[in-house]
């Protein structure tokens, strides 16, 4: 029979990769923390796949060169860089985004 190994593991001398599928004689005591069935592993890939993510849109950090210094209103407690635009969301954020800025 055809078996799945779920681990990387040996039987015998032989080692068998994890996701490996392998033909085992049928003197071979099975563990089932080391090997699945195979068809029991097809059953589980014929589920729908999920829904491919959305790619991530800009985040409040990321600013394009041409971008306007300040393209909406800040909230409370955000702080905008002086030299670059970046939008921070703490004035400790922005102390600490400010060493970028420093020469070395």
């Amino acid at each position: 029979m055809l078996y799945i190994a779920l681990r990387d593991c040996f039987v015998y001398d032989v080692f068998r990769r994890k996701g490996e599928t392998y033909e085992l004689p049928d003197g071979v005591e099975i563990n089932p923390k080391n090997f699945e069935l195979a068809e029991k592993q097809v059953a589980v890939e014929e589920k729908p796949a999920a829904k491919p993510k959305p790619a991530p849109a800009a985040t409040s950090r990321e600013v394009a060169p041409d971008a306007p210094k300040n393209p909406r209103e800040l909230n409370p407690g955000e702080s905008l860089c002086g030299e670059c635009g970046r939008m921070c969301k703490s004035s400790f954020g922005l102390q600490s985004h400010m060493k970028v800025h420093q020469p070395k």
